[in-house]
């Protein structure tokens, strides 16, 4: 593992992974266009959750953007990644991340429903878990009725069904993190769904802000 303080377009945080994950980080980024519409669109104080978090560079994004009053929950796993983020999260003093080291999805996989009693309203949910992403989204069903967050998911194979069920659970604006409508196939990598128009920024941010 490489441990070391990685700056990325205005935000800087410790940041622990294998070699080529650090050094990818702290070249290029990861996911720029999904942190960079974290970074415009959640403030601080609210609450986001990462399923699928991996080594936690977006949960570390997250953890930046909502601040010392925020709550970050994130999803993994794998238990030996997850035990590597819960133990540097810690050491690095992000006391507003909650790591849960479980698969996500339905019963009896977590279900983030399951977490609705212990958390206030949600402004942004990313999911990227390699192929359930579908359960994730049925088990999350409560939560994407109650509270709406914007919506950053992997497609696969089911992208037809998610797009459906996003929809049946209120959403009404979907688009590629390009910014282009996202209507039905040919579907993009990633779909953001909301129920209000978004703009994900597509050039580098200054200091932390869309500009």
């Amino acid at each position: 593992m490489v441990r070391g303080d990685v700056s990325w377009e205005g935000l800087s945080f410790p940041f622990v992974a294998p070699f080529t994950i650090f050094e990818r980080a702290a070249s290029q980024g990861v996911e720029n266009l999904i942190c960079r519409l974290i970074v415009s669109e959640v403030a601080p104080g609210d609450t986001t959750i990462d399923v699928g978090s991996n080594y936690g560079f977006i949960t570390r994004v997250m953890a930046r953007t909502v601040g010392s009053t925020g709550r970050v929950v994130a999803v993994e796993a794998d238990p030996d990644i997850a035990a590597t983020l819960t133990t540097s999260l810690r050491s690095s003093g992000f006391s507003q991340v909650e790591v849960l080291p479980r698969a996500a999805g339905v019963a009896p996989l977590l279900s983030i429903d399951s977490l609705l009693s212990t958390i206030d309203k949600v402004s942004f949910l990313k999911i990227d878990v390699d192929g359930p992403e579908l359960d994730v989204l049925h088990g999350a069903r409560g939560l994407l009725e109650r509270d709406h967050p914007i919506v950053v998911v992997e497609l696969n194979e089911t992208a037809g069904p998610i797009h459906e069920f996003l929809r049946e659970v209120g959403y009404s604006t979907f688009t590629g993190l390009d910014n282009q409508t996202v209507d039905g196939p040919p579907w993009p990598p990633n779909l953001v769904a909301a129920v209000r128009a978004v703009d994900v920024p597509q050039k580098r941010l200054e200091n932390g802000n869309p500009r």
